[in-house]
């Protein structure tokens, strides 16, 4: 990247998502030549993780703030502090969500980028439905198909963590 394409880079604004978590796309992939998207991402909701999934890219999950539950596909739940990182291998289907009451502060970098469109489509079909027209199963679908378009498969159910 010229120092010109850097100093053309538009200020990414706070994505929010359809679970009410934020991101702000740190570095799009489309600055790295699609090696590589970092994003800043704010978990608020306690509990409630999403179904396991697995993807072609590489994540790394740094926690800034709070703590995350971790988990892949038949393995036992562990935690992750603020401070420490997790790396999940492309193709390992995993989940994630915050075991507390306060948020989780997340930095994740992928490698090679992708997971930053995936958001971007998120928040557009956010701003696209009002909160009353938003209702679980809609959620569900828009959610299914995104993942879909975004080369995210859904392996399993989110676990319960009830």
């Amino acid at each position: 990247m010229s120092e010109n394409d850097h100093q053309e880079m538009e200020v990414i604004p706070t994505l929010t998502l359809l679970n009410g978590n934020t991101i702000r796309i740190l570095t799009p992939g489309k600055y790295t030549d699609n090696r590589l998207t970092v994003i800043d991402y704010v978990d608020f909701t306690r509990g409630n993780p999403p179904p396991f999934t697995r993807h072609e890219f590489i994540e790394v999950f740094t926690v800034l703030e709070g703590r995350l539950a971790f988990q892949y596909l038949g393995e036992s739940v562990f935690y992750v502090s603020a401070g420490d990182a997790v790396t999940v291998p492309s193709g390992l289907s995993h989940t994630f969500w915050n075991p507390d009451e306060q948020a989780s502060h997340i930095m994740l970098a992928c490698t090679p980028a992708g997971l930053d469109r995936f958001f971007e489509a998120i928040h557009r079909e956010m701003e696209r439905l009002t909160a009353g027209e938003i209702e679980k199963a809609e959620i569900g679908a828009c959610m299914e198909r995104l993942r879909v378009e975004h080369g995210i498969e859904e392996t399993a159910a989110a676990p319960d963590i009830s």
